[in-house]
């Protein structure tokens, strides 16, 4: 059943009105930053995190996820797709028993992005010339690229657009952003920046312009954990990584994540991980 243009409705005019500002905007101020194709390990998640004036795109190809943006959970399984927009505290977690495989697409945006876009797509009937455009973005990007090349890219880009706005049309679902401050997204960049030195709640709460209660509240409202306990999975997930692609070894590890004994390190990430960092870094 088609819906309501009500439903389809945005800040700033009715349906026609709306996609002819997206059109504009996707075709004149983006472009592609980065873009990723991934089989993700059972488990494996991401902290919280924000892009600054980076549209977020994540496909499922197979398998399971849970993707959090603000404190609103969504179940990611296959020929699904989501969309975050920049600023929008948000964090990825593949299912334990099935873990996902997905396309990552983030998106340069150097205007306004008027809203529109729908958060969450099932990609249904569409879902072969969907993976067919990524593959081919995925392809171009892994190859040098030259001034046809980058062309080809652009041209792929607003294909994949045109193709979300097709399925915006039908499902209707959007949502208004959970954008957060530029200063509270330099909170978050600090907590999550090597090597772990937590800088005090009385620093934190002054950056954001807030007493130390007002500050801590807020930090739990967006994120649902306290400013330590997101550090402490910051650092955790960190170290994961690096051990994971055997860039450092366990010892290098620890004091790169701030830990001046490592035994101390290796306690700590037992008891996050209920494995040892040694046995990570063999698994790969």
């Amino acid at each position: 059943m088609r819906p309501s243009r009500t439903a389809m409705r945005s800040v700033g005019g009715g349906e026609e009105e709306l996609q002819q500002k997206l059109l504009q905007v996707l075709s004149r101020e983006t472009s592609l930053d980065s873009m990723t194709y991934v089989q993700f390990r059972p488990g494996e998640s991401t902290v919280l995190h924000v892009h600054r004036q980076l549209l977020h795109l994540t496909v499922t190809e197979s398998g399971t996820a849970l993707c959090v943006v603000g404190r609103k959970p969504y179940r990611l399984r296959p020929r699904t797709a989501i969309l975050v927009y920049p600023n929008e505290v948000h964090s990825f977690c593949a299912d334990e028993k099935d873990p996902y495989r997905s396309f990552t697409v983030k998106i340069r945006i150097d205007g306004v992005l008027p809203r529109g876009l729908p958060r969450f797509l099932d990609v249904g009937k569409g879902w072969k010339r969907f993976r067919g455009i990524l593959l081919r973005m995925h392809e171009r990007r892994l190859n040098p690229k030259g001034a046809v090349e980058s062309l080809l890219e652009r041209s792929a880009l607003l294909e994949l657009f045109a193709v979300v706005l097709l399925a915006a049309r039908t499902t209707g679902a959007t949502e208004p952003p959970s954008s957060v401050s530029p200063e509270f997204e330099e909170t978050l960049t600090l907590l999550q920046k090597p090597p772990f030195a937590f800088p005090g709640l009385d620093r934190l709460a002054e950056m954001n312009r807030m007493n130390r209660r007002s500050f801590t509240d807020y930090f739990r409202g967006v994120t649902g954990v306290s400013p330590r306990t997101f550090q402490t999975s910051a650092r955790m997930n960190h170290a994961e990584g690096m051990l994971a692609r055997r860039t450092a070894s366990v010892k290098e590890t620890a004091a790169k994540c701030g830990y001046s004994n490592s035994q101390n390190f290796i306690r700590a990430f037992r008891r996050y991980f209920n494995t040892s960092p040694a046995k990570t870094r063999a698994r790969g």
